[in-house]
């Protein structure tokens, strides 16, 4: 998320403003980036990036003060991002920019303390350092979260635990913070930065106390210590190795450079701890649980498998999981793993895997390159050594990539159903009669793999919401209503509709619609939703009130009985009863997908119009490792629709699903102009022992569009 820093002047030496403002540089501090636009200035970017070296190395000499700090930093996708100003970033398209604590140019300053100045860059990096590093190395110490030593502390300052700022501090309370905009998380991230800074004395500053006083008064060392004492003596901890040293962004301990920008997903570090977290803590689970000794996944690149490309990490290769005693499982990648090419072109990441610090053992990728003629074909080598491998460790039991019960509902046609059968003739001939005969499907072991989410996937989940969340307010931001078009949000419009037309932008009459008064913008996936003020509407008109009332009604219900360890059975038959004590009755179909779409005397004829009605489908979503979250159909399905083995699966904990609905409310009218108002649900959450966890706190009142 980008958090905005406080804008300080301008510097001479930003330059001429830019005609088009793009990413094109970066500096590498000890492996964390920061990326800069080309509206910042070099002397900038060299300056930050000393100042995060030396928060990283504060005796300058080349080794990291806290590694186990570190580390938190490069597995959460610790970044800062530079841009020119303040109002730069507020008007950047950032779909796809990188993404990271931000900075600006205009308020870093250099040689500060020679100056009597304070350099902002000391407050958004050390932001960066807390909540990428120290927060997540020490989440009891320095967590953001309500609990922890820091906001224990921090609560005691502001006499009380508010959310967020509150109308009026309580007397005697001494950390005021008054931006309405900053959560209880993030007034712990201000407060530490205050705490910090302060400590060292970054903060004692000629005239500074007047500048900040009224947000934050224990400005020097002597003040902290006497007004702060337990913090004090956190920092103080030789434990935690905090730096000393007021970084000044003048650092000696390893050359930094600026280099060409080149986008690499925000969160791929995370994605690399995701995969080694599952196979630490999921694979030996749910290998034990279903009895497996072996598991076998093979990948060819002709046959596409998106489970063994982002969660395994390639597309070719025999992937070897055994286990062989203990709580881990050995992990191994063998067979023909494309490596370089002859021709320098059509090669695959096969570096990554051998860089992902995932696997004990990874053969050497295979060159590409057809020989002179001969007897031999590929089927020679595709598992060639394998079956020493396996007779080595003697399975039981051996996994594959294949399926047999576990099938796709009728006419759904994205089914990868595993390897070929001449690769299954193959690995059979290549392990013999003995280890052949113990073969079986893997389909159990992936269900379960897919499904079952680790501590890593559920956080780095909940700073992809914060993202998404950041962008929705950026999209609204920029609406213009009767100008901006529908495509250019991005984003889902609802309005009523003619007969036969889709609610939802999925039909036609649609065709160069721009937002207009009446409309309900939203983004689904993340349970964000706007109303857009007709001219001269101060609220949303009656009926738009009861849609909202009826959302907020039927979340709450799914909210108390979608629960892990149920399954979809149990789940279907307790929200259906308690939807019929609220009046809502619940239909199989998806109304819209089998009748004509808005034919109100239809619905009269066939439906009861004095109630709302619902038709769930509350699928599986999946993050794992791969670049973003995806839907799934391979496991537990609450609704009406898909097979009835979907129907038995218990909920994990911390199942990944998707709260979707689509209701229907009847709006009568003057005669031809009723309807019934549709709504639509699509918000990925969690599903923990007592309830539904959301990714972020449940929207209560519905935003406004002017």
């Amino acid at each position: 998320m980008i958090v905005a820093g406080c804008a300080a002047a301008p510097d001479e030496n930003v330059g001429e403003p830019a005609t088009e403002i793009t990413w094109v540089k970066k500096v590498m501090v000890h492996g964390v980036p920061i990326y800069a636009t080309n509206t910042t200035g070099d002397d900038k970017l060299l300056h930050a990036a000393g100042v995060l070296a030396q928060f990283l190395d504060n005796d300058e000499d080349g080794e990291i003060d806290n590694p186990k700090v570190h580390q938190a930093m490069l597995d959460t996708g610790g970044t800062i991002v530079m841009t020119g100003t303040q109002d730069e970033a507020h008007e950047m398209d950032w779909r796809n920019a990188p993404r990271g604590q931000g900075l600006y140019d205009e308020e870093t300053v250099i040689d500060a303390r020679e100056q009597g100045v304070f350099d902002a860059a000391l407050e958004e990096i050390w932001h960066m350092v807390t909540d990428n590093g120290y927060g997540v190395a020490y989440p009891d110490v320095f967590g953001t979260e309500p609990g922890t030593a820091l906001t224990d502390a921090m609560d005691i300052a502001r006499g009380g635990a508010f959310d967020g700022p509150p109308e009026e501090y309580p007397e005697g309370a001494w950390y005021t913070y008054d931006d309405v905009t900053c959560d209880y998380g993030c007034m712990a991230s201000e407060y530490i930065y205050w705490v910090y800074t302060s400590f060292i004395g970054a903060q004692d500053l000629p005239g500074r106390l007047d500048q900040i006083g009224h947000e934050w008064p224990l400005n020097t060392p002597e003040m902290v210590r006497e007004g702060e004492p337990v913090l004090y003596g956190i920092l103080s901890d030789p434990e935690y190795r905090i730096p000393m040293v007021i970084p000044d962004g003048t650092y000696d301990g390893a050359l930094l450079e600026i280099e060409p920008y080149t986008f690499r997903s925000p969160y791929e570090a995370a994605n690399r701890k995701i995969r080694r977290d599952k196979f630490d803590l999921v694979l030996p689970e749910i290998m034990k649980e279903r009895g497996v000794d072996m598991w076998i996944h093979v990948m060819r690149e002709s046959i596409p498998d998106s489970f063994g490309i982002d969660e395994l990490g390639s597309a070719s290769g025999v992937f070897v999981f055994t286990d062989r005693g203990g709580d881990r499982i050995e992990r191994a990648i063998l067979g023909r793993r494309w490596g370089a090419t002859q021709r320098g072109w059509g090669e695959t990441d096969y570096r990554y895997v051998e860089e992902s610090g995932a696997y004990d053992i990874v053969a050497p990728a295979v060159r590409v390159q057809e020989p002179v003629g001969g007897p031999e074909t590929e089927y020679d080598y595709r598992f060639e050594g394998l079956r020493d491998f396996v007779a080595e460790r003697d399975p039981d039991v051996i996994a594959v990539n294949f399926k047999q019960e576990l099938g796709p509902w009728p006419t759904y046609r994205g089914e990868i159903d595993g390897l070929s059968h001449t690769d299954y003739l193959l690995l059979s001939e290549e392990l013999g009669g003995t280890y052949a005969s113990r073969l079986v499907s893997s389909e159990w072991l992936m269900m379960d793999y897919i499904n079952h989410q680790v501590p890593s996937e559920v956080e780095l989940l909940k700073r992809l919401r914060r993202d998404e969340l950041w962008l929705f307010e950026d999209a609204l931001y920029a609406i213009e209503p009767g100008v901006t078009r529908i495509d250019e949000t991005e984003l889902t419009i609802m309005r009523r509709m003619r007969t036969g037309q889709s609610q939802r932008g999925r039909s036609e009459g649609w065709e160069d619609a721009v937002v207009q008064g009446g409309d309900i913008v939203t983004n689904p996936s993340i349970g964000m939703y706007a109303y857009v003020l007709r001219e001269g509407e101060t609220e949303p008109p009656s009926e738009i009130q009861e849609l909202w009332a009826e959302y907020l009604k039927v979340d709450a219900i799914l909210a108390e009985t979608i629960k892990a360890g149920r399954t979809p059975r149990e789940i279907i038959e307790d929200y259906t009863a308690r939807f019929e004590e609220a009046g809502i009755i619940v239909r199989d179909n998806q109304l819209h997908m089998v009748s004509a779409k808005n034919d109100y005397p239809a619905y009269v004829a066939g439906f009861d119009t004095t109630k709302t009605h619902i038709s769930m489908d509350s699928h599986g979503q999946t993050k794992g490792a791969r670049p973003q979250s995806v839907e799934t159909y391979f496991g537990p399905r609450i609704g009406s629709l898909g097979p009835d083995w979907s129907k038995d699966i218990p909920l994990a904990p911390y199942h990944h699903f998707v709260i979707e609905y689509f209701f229907y409310l009847p709006s009568p009218g003057p005669e031809g102009q009723g309807q019934y108002l549709f709504w639509w649900a699509h918000e990925e959450a969690l599903a923990a022992e007592d309830g539904i966890e959301f990714l972020s706190p449940p929207q209560t009142e519905l935003i406004l569009i002017p």
